[in-house]
């Protein structure tokens, strides 16, 4: 029946897979409600007990991966600053290689000018 439902959900939210998956949760949703209210009063002591347990678990999961966030966050931080004073070092020697060839280039240009104007001279 839920599958049904599921395909039924996609064909009115056509080029959206998410609307499946959506409709098939909240179909395996309440069953889960249905299931609970068939639990008996130690079931669903269990269950919550198993509930709190799992989420101090995540919660104490959650404390580490923060400070390994803030961690990579810091040293990220720092190896941009460093990749970007390098970056702007690599692009001033370039602009300096770049200019020496410059005038490299028009100090042979000037010299072929005045050999050929001395050539042109003596004639």
């Amino acid at each position: 029946s839920s599958g049904i439902n599921a395909e039924y959900g996609g064909i009115f939210m056509m080029g959206k897979p998410e609307a499946v998956e959506d409709v098939a949760t909240s179909e395996d949703n309440k069953k889960n409600i249905t299931n609970l209210f068939k639990m008996t009063p130690a079931q669903r002591d269990a269950r919550r007990s198993k509930l709190h347990q799992e989420l101090s678990e995540a919660e104490e999961a959650l404390d580490p991966a923060k400070q390994n966030l803030e961690q990579f966050l810091e040293e990220a931080d720092k190896e941009l600053k460093l990749w970007k004073e390098d970056k702007i070092a690599s692009l001033k020697a370039t602009f300096r290689i770049y200019a020496k060839l410059q005038l490299k280039h028009a100090q042979q240009g000037l010299q072929c000018w005045q050999a050929v104007s001395a050539a042109s001279a003596t004639k």
